[in-house]
């Protein structure tokens, strides 16, 4: 009896092991998944900024992964006054597929605060139907 009970509690343990194993090893597939499919269209979106002398520098970027695709990207430097982020500059840009758009200005005469820059992408297919947009913004600087 005492041999039963042992193998029993044995066999459980190495069972109970094994889902656990098997349940990790999905949640961690469903996790890269949900990764991967952040965008449908896009492959890359990012917006910087660099502050020299009291100019800012912004750049974006956005590239689809696919020819077929469309792009128009917004480009804003933005000030923070309170806790709201007011544009004060924009300027635009399009393109398409893996060629992408790089986009990047300058506006000089920057006051003393907070800024960043921010990129706004808006993705069309090859008919002209709507297919995602994305937002990201640079790190915030003061001058």
């Amino acid at each position: 009896m005492k041999k039963a009970v042992i193998l029993f509690l044995s066999l459980l343990l190495i069972f109970s092991s094994i889902s656990v194993s098997v349940a990790e090893e999905r949640s961690y597939k469903s996790s890269e998944s949900l990764i991967e499919e952040r965008f449908i269209g896009l492959s890359q979106v990012s917006a910087s900024l660099i502050i020299t002398n009291n100019t800012a520098k912004c750049k974006a970027t956005a590239f689809a992964n696919s020819s077929e695709y469309k792009l128009y990207v917004t480009l804003s430097l933005q000030k923070k006054s309170g806790n709201t982020w007011n544009n004060i500059a924009n300027w635009s840009k399009s393109g398409s597929g893996v060629t992408g758009v790089v986009l990047s200005k300058t506006k000089s005469g920057l006051t003393s605060g907070t800024y960043r820059c921010k990129t706004y992408v808006r993705v069309y297919d090859s008919n002209g139907n709507y297919v995602e947009s994305t937002t990201e913004f640079s790190q915030s600087f003061s001058i």
